[in-house]
């Protein structure tokens, strides 16, 4: 069984797209969708899932979506100043928090992106896109009960525990699912996206997948498989990210770290630095944990080095261990700390060509972007996984497809 697992991340999802397109080609969405068995997707990753059962080449995601300054700015439609004057007041202080972006507008551009299956419920899509046995699962977070919530196709899944004990199965249509599960809140979104599930006429309220440690959904992909009676062995995974930011500790023989921005520095607990902390935090470890626990699962509790079943691919942004000591990547020396500083919601140009610019860095073979390992040691180092785009790519493209 092959899985396909997009962690959110906003516009960074771009990466996605364009990971894909190296791994497989300029193909459409339906075909790529074929080459997998089950696709579980939060948040940005969530758009690039939508896009692909739209039947969108990749180029046309990378293109006419992403790159496309018009369309980012409909998805993330700020909000009218009087309604972002917290924002405001708090970005004056120096605090940054408060919405900028509206919910209800994030809705319709969605809908106009996914004109054909936007409207189509979770559970009619794999007939309609011609691969019945393909299982869709979208990330969302339950605003009023604080619980994670999995929008599935699949209407006979194991996992769904509520259904498997008398419950009812939840269906809602593509665009909400989208729409809940790319929905940031605090610093991002006005208020919960609000969905109704088919069969009811009243809407509930959610907030982005995220929220629940759900960002990055590969273990929740795998344990679906695990239940509906897939094993380990015969399981094959790729996980692919948004990027992420890795700084080595400081150590006494470095320069000061106020002097050395890309180290970890020891900050100072304050409200700011708290709030900033913990409104960022669902974004940083969470995803991490969740490939180290589904590759302890795909692997049986063994953790070999490398693996054959399954993949992981993501930027990273971090300093090189060079003569001895931490330096800027070669080709980022101007924009190293622009790049560690873009938030997801990415909507300027200059931000878009940052991103595709290291994303190419990445995917190059004498590039100093390295990729995500599973597990890294004190010098950023793999443990375990592939800390390069091309050495993992080499061993995707050589087992991946085996059967």
């Amino acid at each position: 069984m092959k899985i396909l697992s997009l962690d959110g991340g906003g516009s960074w999802a771009l990466i996605q797209a364009k990971c894909l397109r190296d791994l497989y080609g300029n193909i459409s969405g339906h075909e790529l969708l074929g080459q997998f068995d089950l696709v579980i997707a939060n948040s940005g990753g969530s758009i690039v899932l939508a896009c692909l059962i739209e039947d969108r080449t990749l180029d046309f995601i990378i293109e006419d979506l992403f790159c496309n300054k018009s369309k980012r700015e409909r998805i993330f439609h700020k909000l009218s100043i009087p309604n972002r004057l917290i924002r405001i007041i708090t970005d004056i202080l120096g605090i940054h928090v408060g919405p900028k972006y509206n919910t209800e507008d994030k809705l319709k551009a969605l809908k106009e992106n996914l004109p054909v299956y936007g409207c189509k419920y979770l559970s009619e899509i794999p007939q309609k896109i011609g691969r019945p046995n393909l299982q869709i699962i979208i990330c969302s977070f339950d605003y009023e009960r604080n619980r994670e919530v999995f929008f599935r196709s699949n209407q006979n899944s194991k996992a769904d525990i509520s259904h498997r004990y008398g419950g009812r199965f939840v269906d809602v249509k593509l665009a909400e699912a989208v729409h809940g599960s790319t929905n940031a809140p605090v610093n991002y979104f006005n208020k919960p996206a609000e969905i109704e599930y088919k069969g009811e006429k009243f809407k509930r309220k959610f907030w982005d997948g995220a929220v629940g440690g759900f960002n990055n959904p590969v273990l929740a992909g795998v344990l679906e498989a695990l239940i509906n009676g897939e094993k380990s062995e015969n399981l094959k995974v790729l996980s692919i990210g948004t990027a992420t930011i890795q700084r080595p500790l400081y150590l006494e023989q470095d320069p000061e770290p106020i002097n050395n921005f890309f180290l970890y520095q020891n900050t100072d607990p304050s409200f700011k630095t708290d709030i900033e902390k913990i409104s960022s935090s669902i974004l940083a470890d969470p995803p991490d944990t969740a490939s180290f626990q589904a590759y302890a699962l795909v692997h049986d509790m063994e953790l070999p080095q490398k693996s054959k079943q399954f993949f992981r691919f993501s930027p990273v942004i971090k300093p090189v261990y060079r003569n001895k000591k931490w330096s800027i990547p070669y080709n980022f020396y101007y924009d190293f700390e622009k790049l560690m500083n873009i938030d997801m919601d990415a909507v300027l140009d200059d931000e878009i060509k940052l991103i595709i610019k290291l994303c190419d860095e990445w995917m190059s073979p004498i590039g100093e972007i390295g990729n995500q390992p599973i597990r890294i040691n004190a010098m950023l180092e793999p443990l375990i996984g592939y800390g390069s785009y091309k050495d993992c790519r080499d061993d995707f493209m050589r087992g991946f497809d085996l059967e």
